[in-house]
């Protein structure tokens, strides 16, 4: 599949997007931990909404900072549904848990 500029885009398909997830752009999660541990009791169900998410084409990926300091979440769906998420799922707002930054990503390389 190509664009009316002549460039080739990929051929999967997001749901809740209306394009392509890769060369349209993404948003980038970051968490910040603390040292409070209260988050861990979330976390199991965190991950199962964050696989579901994958599975949806929802998520890229997602995973800890090797250093424990927080962690990253890349979604490929709106700003809006990136909020709604956080919303919804209590580990955003768990004790030890912040919200560092949600920022808008253009991936230079879509494939």
């Amino acid at each position: 599949m190509t664009t009316s500029a002549g460039h080739r885009r990929p051929k999967t398909d997001v749901p809740n997007r209306g394009t392509t997830a890769y060369g349209d752009g993404m948003v980038l999660v970051e968490l910040a931990f603390s040292e409070s541990t209260a988050r861990l009791e979330l976390r199991p169900r965190h991950r199962e909404i964050l696989a579901e998410l994958h599975a949806a084409g929802e998520v890229l990926t997602a995973g800890p900072f090797d250093d424990g300091s927080g962690s990253m979440v890349v979604f490929t769906t709106t700003r809006d549904r990136v909020h709604e998420v956080l919303a919804t799922d209590p580990y955003y707002s768990a004790e030890g848990v912040t919200v560092a930054a949600v920022r808008e990503l253009t991936p230079l390389f879509p494939s």
